[in-house]
C-alpha cells in the first residue's frame, strides 16, 4: 500500500511541474488529469483504477519574494480499469 501511494504521489509531483515549466508567463492553466492503480481506501487491499483531477484554486503573491504561488487541489475519482491498461498493474 505504501508503494502505491509513494507512486501517486511521484506521478502528481512530476505532472504539477511539468505543467508550471511548460507553462507560458501570464498564461492559464487548465485542470491536469493524471490516471494511476491505487487502492480503494487505506488499509484495502483491492487495487483501482483512478483519475486524479489537479485543480489550481487561486495564486497568491508571497510577500517575501517576487513568486507567485499557486494553492492546488485534487480530487480522486474511481474509473473503469481501461483508463489503466497502459500502466502496468502493481502486484501486492
Amino acid at each position: 500500500m505504501l508503494k502505491a501511494v509513494v507512486v501517486v504521489l511521484v506521478v502528481a509531483e512530476l505532472v504539477l511541474l511539468t505543467a508550471f515549466r511548460l507553462a507560458p508567463a501570464q498564461a492559464t492553466t487548465s485542470d491536469s488529469l493524471v490516471y494511476t492503480w491505487g487502492f480503494v481506501r487505506p488499509g484495502n487491499q483491492h487495487l483501482v483504477c483512478k483519475r486524479i483531477t489537479i485543480h489550481p484554486e487561486k495564486e497568491v503573491v508571497s510577500q517575501t519574494s517576487h513568486h507567485k504561488l499557486v494553492k492546488m487541489s485534487s480530487k480522486s475519482t474511481i474509473v473503469e480499469d481501461r483508463y489503466c491498461s497502459h500502466l502496468t498493474k502493481p502486484s501486492l
